[in-house]
């Protein structure tokens, strides 16, 4: 009797500490998040965020849907533009550079540009002088022009970076120099490549551009004397009936022209080897 109240005794302990202990550990509640209306977002995703304390949990993340975007800062032919793309969900925004691209208009321009065409090389057939020679490079900082023709004219120009003239001139099979610290006009008409090449650089709208050859065209309408009947490109000596240009990379890389003037038809100009001549001073004793 007294063995069976014992054991009666023994697991009422153990079932009332079971009870204690379950009291004691309460299962916890389940979490439900709340997320925020407004987006969360980064440079690559937005999501709704959770507004629990501690919570790291997020909702609709996806990746930005960008629209097509629109010019914030115009190009210019001295810095980029910008372009900002925004996001279509979230009003996330990102930019992109914009290189400036010239018009056709400013590429012939360029192009043009005096200072900007160096080591090219001019051929002119004229019917007096024969063919001329007109040669630009620049040495050392310094313009450097070589004139010669058929005829035996043959001469260099040098006009140097710091404002000085030096000519040389062959007289019999010698080479003399000459220095000059004044300025001459022959020496800064020469360093333009226009005193042979005739200067189209003004007359871009009487130009069209031809698909085929890759050049800006002119045709001229030729009357009974090979002269063109209207002004363009027209000076006292020499009226232009036809011209061809070309240019590359930005680049005057050819330039071929007929004209009627004082010495008769003159057939072809050309402007050619741009970038690649090289002028070798004479030597002088």
């Amino acid at each position: 009797m007294k063995k069976l109240l014992a054991l009666s005794l023994a697991f009422s302990a153990c079932f009332a500490l079971a009870a204690c202990e379950d009291e004691e550990t309460p299962t916890p509640p389940v979490h439900e998040h709340s997320y925020a209306s407004e987006w969360s977002k980064d440079a690559d995703n937005h999501w709704h965020a959770c507004t629990g304390t501690d919570c790291t949990e997020a909702s609709d993340k996806a990746a930005h849907t960008w629209n097509d975007g629109e010019i914030t800062t115009q190009p210019s032919a001295s810095a980029d533009g910008v372009k900002t793309f925004t996001c279509t969900v979230c009003t996330q925004t990102k930019t992109e550079s914009v290189v400036y691209v010239p018009t056709p208009s400013e590429i012939w321009q360029n192009a043009f540009d005096n200072s900007k065409i160096t080591n090219c090389t001019v051929r002119l057939e004229d019917p007096s002088n024969g063919t001329i020679l007109y040669k630009v490079a620049t040495i050392d900082g310094d313009r450097v022009v070589h004139l010669s023709n058929s005829s035996g004219m043959n001469y260099y120009l040098v006009y140097t970076a710091d404002g000085k003239y030096v000519a040389y001139m062959k007289s019999g099979e010698d080479w003399t120099k000459q220095e000059f610290d004044q300025p001459i006009s022959v020496f800064e008409m020469c360093s333009s490549y226009a005193a042979v090449c005739p200067n189209f650089g003004a007359y871009f709208t009487e130009f069209e551009y031809d698909e085929a050859t890759g050049s800006y065209i002119f045709n001229g309408v030729e009357d009974v004397d090979e002269l063109q009947t209207n002004d363009i490109m027209t000076t006292s000596t020499a009226k232009y009936y036809n011209a061809a240009v070309k240019i590359v990379d930005g680049k005057l890389v050819q330039v071929t022209s007929s004209m009627s003037g004082q010495n008769g038809k003159t057939d072809v100009v050309y402007f050619e080897n741009y970038g690649m001549t090289v002028i070798e001073l004479p030597t002088v004793d």
